[in-house]
Formats: structure tokens, sequence, C-alpha cells
């Protein structure tokens, strides 16, 4: 798999995580052997979170993954995401018997988004901030969460390989698709993770969407930090002009703000960092590292940033606790 089809891998186990986290907050399973712990959560945030604390973290970390899958997934990575999903499946002791109707949904959904790229949740969580007068991030905001995912990631923590998850995938599939066929269609369409809008709501959401939410606020704060940190690359330590970096990287800033996806601003980003990297070198006589760890690190650093930012912004901003860090 290529950096992008890793990033997507690893997203996938962060959601899994949330996901453990969730169903041994139900107390349903007393025997639920987890395989992925304080990876993104930590351990003193885990253990006071209640049970809707965990559910609201589990759509958020389905919400990323979501994002960072894209709409056009080839299908060797759908297919790689799927054997995990099972095998992971295989050894929870989930089946159809005992699996609460709610999982149910939750585990369908997950599927929903490898295969069919599913924006539920993203919608649904949009409609639901509207509800609760709750305005979403702003570009602005995001833009901050990212300017310090290269502080986060000076010191990254340990981060799972593909190989972290155990188990058989055939019987993984076998419980999986006994699960789906025990839901009937009505049921799916029916499940929702927020209570739906009004007509009346909706009415009034989409006509607020379209006047003041044309660009989406995650996509707008990952090119402004973006370009932020392109800029100080340019100038510290050294000052770089744009004639001094190869032809294809000196419109950069154009490319970053036409970009509309994720993975498109980062690879844009890589490559001019890595471009000025090479321009230092050849200035320098001694190797010059990384200032942010401008490899891998940095496009893993995204979503595990956001995530903890995101457990940060449930905890003080819907319930004003201080979490310790």
């Amino acid at each position: 798999m290529n950096n992008d089809n890793n990033l997507i891998l690893l997203n996938f186990i962060l959601l899994l995580e949330g996901l453990e986290n969730y169903i041994q907050k139900t107390n349903h399973f007393p025997n639920f052997a987890r395989q992925l712990k304080n990876i993104t959560i930590p351990q003193e945030v885990e253990r006071r979170s209640t049970l809707n604390n965990s559910e609201e973290l589990f759509k958020t970390k389905l919400l990323l993954f979501s994002g960072i899958r894209g709409n056009d997934l080839p299908n060797d990575t759908k297919k790689e995401l799927q054997t995990k999903y099972y095998q992971w499946l295989s050894v929870t002791g989930i089946n159809t018997n005992n699996c609460p109707k709610k999982l149910k949904h939750f585990l369908l959904e997950i599927m929903d988004v490898i295969v069919s790229d599913s924006k539920k949740v993203y919608h649904e969580m949009k409609g639901n901030l509207y509800r609760k007068k709750e305005k979403p991030f702003t570009a602005q905001e995001y833009a901050k969460v990212f300017s310090e995912v290269g502080n986060i990631m000076q010191s990254p923590p340990q981060l799972p390989s593909a190989d972290t998850i155990k188990g058989n995938s055939e019987v993984g599939k076998e419980i999986f698709e006994k699960i789906a066929k025990s839901v009937s269609d009505s049921d799916r369409q029916n499940f929702h993770f927020y209570p739906p809008l009004t007509d009346e709501e909706r009415t009034d959401f989409e006509k607020k969407e379209s006047e003041k939410y044309q660009k989406e606020p995650l996509l707008e704060g990952l090119k402004i930090s973006a370009i932020a940190e392109i800029k100080t690359a340019l100038s510290q330590p050294l000052s770089i002009s744009i004639e001094e970096l190869a032809v294809k990287n000196q419109d950069w800033e154009e490319q970053i703000n036409e970009a509309q996806k994720i993975l498109e601003i980062e690879n844009i980003k890589q490559q001019v960092l890595g471009n000025i990297q090479v321009i230092w070198e050849k200035q320098w006589s001694e190797e010059i590292p990384p200032a942010n760890n401008h490899k891998l690190w940095i496009i893993l650093g995204i979503v595990g940033a956001v995530l903890i930012s995101l457990v940060v912004w449930l905890e003080t901003r819907k319930k004003k606790v201080n979490l310790p860090y």
C-alpha cells in the first residue's frame, strides 16, 4: 500500500479504537477483550468518559475516517479494509444473538463507509450541531488545530501497524453477514445517529448552509495551516525565494487553494517542503533535520491531532471539564 492507503488504514484502526471504547462503556460484554487501547484516547480521558462521551467520540472518528477515505478509494484498499474489519470482528465475541441493535447499526455503517463512501454521519452531525445552535468549527479554528500538529508530532505517539489487528477474516465475514441479515432494510433506513431535523428545521438549515458554509471549514482550515507552514519553511532558517523552487512547485499556494481533498493538500505540502529541504541541504554542508518531522509523521499526525483536539472540545465545550493535558 502507498502512503495514502497507509494513512487510510491507520485511521481505520483508530476508528476501531473508538468503537472498542464505546463497546466497553456499554458493559454489554463483560469479557470483551480489546485489541486497540490508549492510542489516541489517553487513559485518564477514557476512565472519566461516560457512555455518551464514548458514543460521540466514535461518531467523530467515523466522520474523520469517512473524510480520509475520500470518494475514489481503490478496490484493493477496500478489500484490505474489509479483511482487517472481519479479522477484528472475529475475536470480539460479538455475534448476531448478543449484539445490541444500536451496535449492529454502527457495525453496518462502518462497512457502508468502507464500501460505498456513506456520508450519513457527516450530514447528520452537521444537522445536530444546527439544532443545538452550536456553531461548527470555523476554518480559522481548524487552522489553529492543524498548526499545533507539528508540535505534537515532534514527540510522536507510538502508532499501530496493520498487524495490530488479529483474527480470522473468514470467521469475521460470516459473523458480519449474519448480523447484516438480522437487520431489515426498513430498520437500516430508519436508523439515525441523531434525531432527524423536522421539515421546518431542514429548510432553515439548508438556507443557512448555502449562505454561510459554502466552503468546508475543515478543508479551508487545513489549507490555511499548510500555507502558513510552507511560508515559515521558506523563511526559516534560510530565506528561499519562489524562483528557487522547482518549476512545478512555484505556484504551490494556488495549487493548495484549488485543492478539494485532504490528501491532495497534504501531498502538495509534502512535495513543496521536500523541495525546500533539498535546497537547505545544498546551501548547508551539514544535514538539516526537518523542523517538524516533514515525512509521513505529519501526514499521520493530522487525524491524531484532530481526534485529540475533538476529545478536548467535546469535554470542555459540552461538559466544561478540564482535561489533564
